[in-house]
């Protein structure tokens, strides 16, 4: 189902090379909606050096324009308002995606200014919006008054997006009276970057890489503070190393928690057996899912959703998962990885290593995982379903 000649516009302050969900939300959402026939401008920040090539691929491969600018101190919020306001006087959009949050309060600080282009708008909710706007709102929001604002911003708009049927459920409750509005569209990821390698690319991998031929992988990834559970995968590793010498740990990802991880590792003993990788580009993070033949992220946060689950999938790499928030979506226990106690390290150390000992249980893991990412989850499909609710109402 196809929605052809549609003119979109997605509204963003995240987008790449900065990794957030809202960012990877409207890179994939606008190579989504461009393979549905829909034409496609975003508006953007222009981060760092490398949006310039981004901005090249995106309108070579998808011929989708990236509008950006440089942000000044202090002057960047105006900035952005007058960008906005110099596209759509350019161009007339057939629905507006507002994916993040600053996006959002951009609408509603300057409601007035936009009265003609909120009617047939979005507003895309990733997770903790309820409690950043309104249960834990910051100086700034209870300065403005954003949170009555963004409220009356959310009852005018065309459509609401939830990326996980648990994040849905919440605004449900939260917001009863625009149930009506709220949809479903679960997250999606682009299958150009993210899909499975030929054993010859992944041997080529391994060795830019350094690692060894014949080493399993295990691979963790994600922002890197403590409740994410790479804590826990430590201790669940060093217990498992003496028996499964022949497995590799990779922690890819930056954050406040990564010297705290460093430090964990050397007093484990382990240290020459893990490998800090850093914070990567979602190119370079794709060939880590390539090479590994496990992801494992017990989270102990409430996650939205689960993107890294996805994205590991897409690879044809099963996961080890927490037990909290959407990631029940994102991962099948028994069928596409294994879901386990976030807080139980005896747990994690059980699944991991059956898994890591169980080729063909692990190989079948992944199989599923990749046939449902190509069913439900790559940017076409998300694109497609967020065009089924926009033709609901």
């Amino acid at each position: 189902m196809e929605m052809n000649s549609q003119n979109v516009l997605i509204i963003t302050y995240e987008f790449p090379p900065i990794i957030g969900g809202a960012g990877v939300y409207a890179h994939d959402m606008a190579i989504g909606l461009a393979s549905n026939q829909c034409n496609v401008d975003i508006v953007t920040y222009n981060h760092l050096q490398e949006s310039s090539v981004i901005k090249n691929r995106l309108k070579s491969s998808y011929d989708i324009n990236v509008f950006d600018f440089i942000p000044r101190n202090g002057l960047h919020f105006l900035q952005f308002f007058f960008l906005i306001k110099k596209i759509i006087r350019i161009k007339e959009y057939d629905f507006i995606i507002l994916s993040d949050g600053r996006a959002k309060k951009i609408f509603s600080v300057f409601s007035q200014s936009f009265k003609k282009e909120i009617p047939k708008s979005i507003s895309v909710f990733h997770g903790n919006e309820i409690n950043s706007f309104f249960v834990k709102p910051s100086r700034l929001i209870r300065f403005f008054s954003l949170s009555g604002k963004l409220k009356r911003l959310f009852s005018r708009q065309r459509l609401l997006i939830t990326v996980s049927e648990n994040e849905k459920q919440t605004w449900n409750k939260f917001m009863p009276e625009l149930k009506n509005k709220i949809a479903l569209v679960q997250h999606g990821v682009n299958e150009n970057t993210f899909y499975v390698r030929t054993p010859d690319e992944i041997s080529e991998l391994k060795n830019f890489f350094g690692i060894p031929l014949g080493k399993k992988v295990l691979l963790s990834a994600s922002r890197l503070i403590q409740m994410k559970g790479q804590d826990k995968v430590l201790d669940a590793y060093s217990r498992i190393l003496s028996e499964l010498s022949d497995v590799f740990l990779l922690i890819v990802g930056d954050g406040c928690y990564l010297e705290s991880l460093k430090k964990q590792a050397e007093s484990l003993g382990i240290s020459n057996s893990v490998n800090f990788v850093g914070g990567v580009d979602r190119e370079t993070l794709s060939k880590y899912y390539a090479i590994a033949d496990l992801f494992v992220l017990p989270s102990r946060l409430e996650e939205s959703f689960g993107l890294v689950y996805i994205e590991a999938a897409a690879c044809g790499v099963p996961s080890i998962s927490g037990n909290l928030g959407g990631v029940f979506e994102a991962v099948k226990d028994g069928l596409t990885g294994a879901i386990v106690d976030s807080f139980n390290v005896d747990e994690l150390e059980g699944k991991m290593k059956y898994l890591l000992i169980n080729n063909s249980a692990r190989r079948e893991l992944g199989q599923n995982a990749l046939k449902k990412f190509k069913s439900s989850f790559t940017s076409k499909v998300m694109a497609h379903n967020l065009i089924v609710n926009l033709r609901k109402q």
